[in-house]
């Protein structure tokens, strides 16, 4: 349906969160009020026949003048969905007692009473007798296992309440069983027992009495055909059970998969469809555009802990080697971007005075810190952690903050020099710019000037625009912000070849003709063309010494050093012969840790190794 007499804000498309419209209409067009209300209706901006927006309304406002919708694309959907399902499946039947005895089986030598006056949930459990010490009776229940998620084996948890009378309490059954879990194998061989020698689960005399005491067994490995016989055991004397429940333990696992499966099964998973699993979540018709990252993780996902889709994709935008998210609305596609998205503009200046008409900086500095920390798993004084500082403009100010989930111990001096790059620089930059509509993407690295802030061709990134076409304008939301890592660096320095740390959160790169960029702290110690050096060959690598130096190295085995790095030679006859005439070429450099810091090994594309020599 085509709403007429809707005002239509510039749609505001954004880098890892999603695009954005706001629309208004007179609260006298009832028809596209009641258009906006329906939430099962959707959104669409359209300009020539192209859909330029599309998504739902997430907010509306209406008085009696005015109505004002806030929509947003389709990756919204996926902040209000969590791994899980709303209530978890109780695979016993009849285990609140509600409808009696149904679902249990023959009791063994007792006779089982529902009891009115006393439930922990609804209203009545069921009353269990036991005749004399050490007795063998029980009310079973049999659970066949008929769908195996696990290749090793599904996780299943049985629990349940019980409350045992004081005033009855004589003695104990057998082995003083209260909750008792027998698993038989289909494939045969013996049963496994649980329950009877955890304190846990057993009723003795030092159960709690004339209360409710839950009781819990975990069993694992069970497959397919496998059965669960689940017992009651009352005392000697009488228990009153009630809630017993059996419950897979459910997660979605992806096992050395590559980054682009990962995030691909996760969107599927949001949507009914991947995975399996019938958890209620409806197809949203979001499609994932993603190639290969060549990144391989393992990742879980149980579904106890319901995390949040989205705040877990956001995770790999965090991550060295991560990614970045777009939409693209006329497909319902969300873009997928490995290492990142956008490009370094070498081709654009943002110039107040010229493309810039209009310019606002905002530096928050309440999120403002010199020194990061960043806390591990655990707690206490033996929390693993990372830190990393900033030489600070004024008083000290610090940050900590949590390590996203899965960073690896030797990864928090890493990430903590990343959120520090973030934390020092707390400055927001809007433009609005005329003439770079359909020039100018979210993800772009582009050079800013501005002589009012006395900033002359500052590489900030495009977080997000908002295109004016009747204006011929669009409004550009920009950050400033240090590469932190190798790939951003990659990604920004013009003609880069490689880029690696300083062991310190810096971070060089390298471009073919050996020029060096140093971000993020590290220190700039020379390269080719400010010594005016041209290389026979290109630069392929560039290899850190420590802090205080690296070496670049050429296609030719040709090698430079700068800072403490010391000298090093390449091979003469592959610099005269072998590389001129095509044999071989040298495509990639590391330290060789045989050899301590000083070794530089050189890496040929036939996969020959060489080490530089210390000497010509």
């Amino acid at each position: 349906m085509t709403l007429a007499g809707v005002a239509i804000s510039p749609p505001k498309f954004c880098l890892n969160k999603p695009d954005t419209v706001a629309l208004e209409v007179s609260t006298t067009n009832s028809v596209a009020v009641a258009e906006f209300r329906d939430p099962t209706r959707e959104i669409q901006v359209v300009r020539d026949g192209t859909v330029l927006f599309w998504g739902p309304a997430v907010r509306i406002e209406i008085d009696d003048d005015r109505t004002e919708v806030q929509c947003a694309d389709p990756r919204w959907y996926l902040t209000r969905r969590f791994f899980g399902r709303a209530d978890r499946v109780n695979l016993l039947v009849g285990g609140d007692f509600e409808d009696g005895l149904t679902g249990w089986d023959t009791p063994v030598a007792l006779t089982p009473v529902i009891d009115p006056t006393r439930a922990v949930q609804g209203t009545q459990s069921v009353r269990l007798t036991g005749s004399a010490e050490g007795h063998d009776s029980y009310l079973p229940q049999t659970y066949t296992h008929s769908q195996q998620y696990s290749p090793e084996g599904d996780q299943l948890t049985i629990a349940t309440h019980v409350w045992v009378p004081s005033a009855d309490y004589q003695g104990d059954a057998t082995h003083g069983l209260g909750l008792f879990v027998v698993h038989n194998h289909a494939a045969g061989g013996l049963p496994n027992l649980y329950g009877d020698e955890d304190p846990q689960v057993t009723i003795t005399e030092d159960t709690p009495k004339d209360q409710w005491v839950r009781f819990e067994v975990t069993v694992d490995f069970v497959k397919a055909g496998d059965t669960v016989e689940v017992r009651l055991y009352p005392p000697w004397g009488t228990a009153n059970y009630d809630l017993v429940t059996l419950t897979l333990r459910e997660s979605l696992s992806f096992v050395e998969q590559d980054m682009a499966t990962i995030i691909s099964g996760m969107v599927g998973y949001a949507q009914g469809l991947f995975g399996g699993f019938d958890h209620g979540k409806s197809d949203l018709g979001i499609a994932v555009d993603v190639d290969p990252t060549g990144v391989t993780l393992s990742r879980t996902f149980e579904f106890a802990d319901h995390q949040n889709i989205d705040d877990e994709l956001m995770v790999f935008t965090r991550r060295r080697g991560g990614v970045d998210y777009t939409f693209d609305h006329p497909t319902r596609t969300l873009v997928v971007s490995h290492p990142h998205a956008g490009t370094v503009r070498e081709d654009l200046t943002l110039t107040w005075g010229g493309n810039v008409t209009r310019f606002r900086l905002s530096v928050d500095r309440v999120q403002k810190a010199d020194q990061a920390v960043i806390l591990g798993p655990g707690d206490g004084p033996d929390r693993e952690e990372g830190g990393a500082t900033a030489t600070p403009a004024g008083p000290t100010l610090e940050d900590v903050t949590v390590a996203p989930d899965g960073t690896e111990v030797g990864e928090l001096d890493r990430a903590a020099s990343e959120r520090l790059a973030v934390v020092t620089h707390p400055e927001v930059l809007q433009v609005t710019c005329v003439g770079l509509i359909g020039n100018l993407s979210p993800g772009d690295w582009v050079p800013v000037t501005i002589s009012a802030l006395a900033m002359s061709e500052e590489q900030y990134r495009v977080i997000d625009i908002a295109p004016d076409p009747a204006n011929d304008s669009l409004v550009a939301t920009l950050n400033l912000r240090d590469p932190i890592t190798p790939e951003e660096a990659m990604a920004r320095f013009p003609r880069a070849v490689d880029a690696c740390t300083d062991g310190a959160g810096g971070v060089w790169v390298v471009a073919s003709d050996g020029g060096v960029g140093a971000y993020n702290g590290a220190t700039f110690h020379g390269s080719l063309p400010d010594d005016a050096i041209i290389p026979n060959a290109p630069v392929v690598a560039i290899v850190p010494h420590g802090a205080g130096g690296y070496w670049l190295v050429g296609a030719d085995t040709g090698v430079f050093a700068y800072g403490d790095a010391p000298g090093r030679y390449g091979y003469t006859a592959m610099i005269d012969t072998e590389y001129a005439q095509g044999d071989r070429a040298i495509i990639g450099a590391e330290a060789h840790d045989p050899g301590g810091d000083d070794t530089l090994q050189l890496i040929a594309d036939d996969g020959s190794l060489y080490l530089a020599s210390d000497t010509p």
